[in-house]
């Protein structure tokens, strides 16, 4: 379960001011985030990854509260607990896809690299039609093929928590709704939780929860930002 109780967020040196009362996912639930470009979304994914810090206020994921955490500490947690789509894809240039794919547990010593670990790699690169694509580097994919890619590596460890960022952004109607499939599946599969920041209003009848910032924000005179 997500549970964000009483947060403030605000950037530094910036007039960027996000608050709201309560937001609550449950585990096993598909989330999805809706609202206009600048409304804070991707930071609230951002929050929720312990990425960011609130100024005040409880994020609790997985009954772990991630405030009295510190910076290594929360990396931790992401890498064992969370799985992130970035908006930006955030592939290694250096890697080829596979590598990119495999890159969590080479980052986490809790995870171990076995063989049944790349196979599952693999599996997942077949499944987002990439499985021809794993010896190229990002810089040699499309835009839809490196935020396949990206989709991969957040699934590959299982995590219990997927947060993803726009993940459809870059794909073509019958894409967008295959990659929406798989990460309704795997959280079906894995009593995983999504978090899924969209514009794209044709994917909410999928989901079992819908968090629109219009209704979330308490005054239209709070500056916004994603």
């Amino acid at each position: 379960m997500i549970h964000l109780l009483g947060v403030d967020f605000r950037y530094p040196k910036s007039d960027f001011h996000l608050a709201f009362e309560e937001i609550s996912v449950e585990l096993g639930s598909a989330a999805a985030l809706i609202g206009p470009s600048g409304c804070g979304k991707s930071t609230l994914l951002n929050l929720i990854a312990g990425i960011l810090t609130p100024s005040s206020g409880t994020i609790t994921v997985n009954e772990t509260d991630l405030q009295p955490l510190s910076d290594s500490q929360r990396r931790l947690f992401r890498l064992q607990n969370i799985g992130f789509v970035f908006q930006d894809f955030a592939l290694i240039e250096y890697l080829n896809v596979l590598d990119n794919i495999l890159h969590p547990w080479r980052i986490n010593s809790a995870l171990p690299l076995s063989t049944e670990n790349r196979e599952r790699a693999r599996t997942l690169a077949d499944q987002l039609g990439l499985s021809q694509k794993l010896h190229r580097h990002p810089s040699h994919l499309s835009q839809g093929e490196q935020q396949r890619a990206a989709i991969c590596r957040a699934l590959a460890p299982k995590p219990s928590v997927i947060v993803a960022d726009e993940p459809t952004g870059n794909l073509d109607p019958s894409n967008k709704q295959a990659i929406v499939d798989i990460l309704l599946d795997y959280i079906r599969s894995e009593r995983a939780t999504l978090v899924l920041a969209t514009h794209d209003h044709e994917l909410l009848p999928a989901f079992d929860q819908i968090i629109d910032f219009a209704k979330l924000l308490p005054t239209p005179s709070t500056s916004l930002a994603s």
